[in-house]
């Protein structure tokens, strides 16, 4: 599977299958707010109501930066029902997480390029599903 690749801030996904992201720099994970105009087909334009969206959650869950920080919003909780990779790269990239990050069936795994900054639980709930951490590793 390919992942889709963005050079953005923020970011906020929700999806009912696998999330694979590439960053190429620095991204923050958090909740958004979306308002969309759209053309009518009477050539008018209707604006629909601003939408806001967790921050991440989905099956399993692959968000990683090339060469930049990728930092959680502090509230609410990445969900996953499989396996997650939150990995910061480039050798001066911080991941920090304010959220939650929660897997009920899969592995979770968090690498970063300098430092590994949890401010929130992180747990794998299924009964043989470790958590794994590597600070300083890319």
């Amino acid at each position: 599977m390919n992942a889709l690749e963005t050079t953005t801030s923020s970011l906020a996904v929700t999806a009912t299958g696998d999330v694979f992201v590439t960053e190429t720099d620095g991204v923050t994970l958090e909740t958004v707010s979306v308002s969309v105009t759209r053309v009518l087909n009477t050539g008018g334009n209707a604006t629909a109501d601003a939408v806001a969206t967790v921050a991440l959650g989905g099956d399993d869950i692959v968000v990683r930066t090339l060469a930049g920080a990728l930092l959680t919003q502090a509230t609410g909780n990445l969900t996953a029902t499989g396996n997650v990779l939150l990995q910061a790269g480039g050798a001066t990239s911080n991941l920090e997480l304010g959220m939650g990050v929660i897997s009920s069936g899969g592995h979770i795994s968090l690498a970063a390029g300098q430092d590994l900054l949890l401010n929130a639980n992180v747990a794998a709930t299924a009964a043989t599903r470790p958590s794994t951490c590597w600070p300083g590793a890319t």
